[in-house]
């Protein structure tokens, strides 16, 4: 597992990364984890969607964030580096968000439940 200690930020500085255009919730997560540990990276590009930076990546053409079910199921760990980082250092809470007076249908109260009920059973 990757520690924010053992980043060698001289190579860091140098790989090339492909990043989400700013405005999504995960790019806003990624800027926020390199800002806090005082990564800098020089050399990117940006793009739309996350499927399409673990394309790219996958080529060869830059390194990425990406969520680990992002991964492909035939992925061939053996090509690539994979950095896992811990929870304590990059973590994702997700919220289900929607307007309280909101009359929602059968299948989104369902949907909801479910996952109130998966999450507190993880607890």
């Amino acid at each position: 597992m990757l520690s924010v200690e053992t980043i060698d930020r001289e190579k860091w500085e140098k790989m090339k990364f492909i990043f989400l255009y700013p405005g999504s919730g995960f790019s806003r997560l990624v800027d926020s984890f390199l800002n806090n540990h005082k990564i800098i990276v020089q050399n990117s590009f940006k793009i739309r969607s996350l499927e399409t930076a673990a394309n790219l990546a996958y080529e060869g053409l830059g390194c990425t964030f990406i969520p680990s079910f992002y991964l492909k199921q035939n992925f061939d760990s053996s090509k690539c580096n994979i950095f896992k980082l811990s929870e304590d250092i990059f973590s994702v809470q997700l919220v289900i968000a929607f307007l309280r007076d909101m009359n929602l249908n059968e299948e989104t109260k369902k949907f909801i439940k479910e996952v109130v009920k998966y999450y507190k059973n993880k607890k």
